[in-house]
């Protein structure tokens, strides 16, 4: 019967995980999370607006790093992302 049990804990686990994913995928997409993301996440450029607060299209002109990926994909790593973020910080 352990076995059986072990199955059982190990779906259980598993669900747990997904669900967790994919809420903290929502949560990305609502601008909430992106400080919990892995440095090295890349981030579509409606991600990243979603996260700065402006139109997708605004991100490139705005001259956030990008990673080309090829013909119209252009990928944001998060840490480049931050990086970016304080060298536009003025002081007030």
């Amino acid at each position: 019967m352990d076995g059986v049990q072990d199955g059982i804990e190990n779906a259980i686990n598993a669900y747990c995980l997904l669900r967790s994913f994919k809420v903290k995928l929502a949560a990305v997409a609502d601008g909430r999370l992106f400080w919990d993301l892995p440095p090295e996440a890349l981030l579509t450029a409606p991600d990243v607006s979603n996260w700065l607060k402006v139109a997708p299209r605004q991100v490139q002109p705005l001259e956030v790093p990008w990673i080309d990926l090829g013909r119209k994909s252009r990928r944001y790593q998060v840490k480049d992302t931050l990086s970016w973020l304080e060298t536009r910080r003025r002081e007030g």
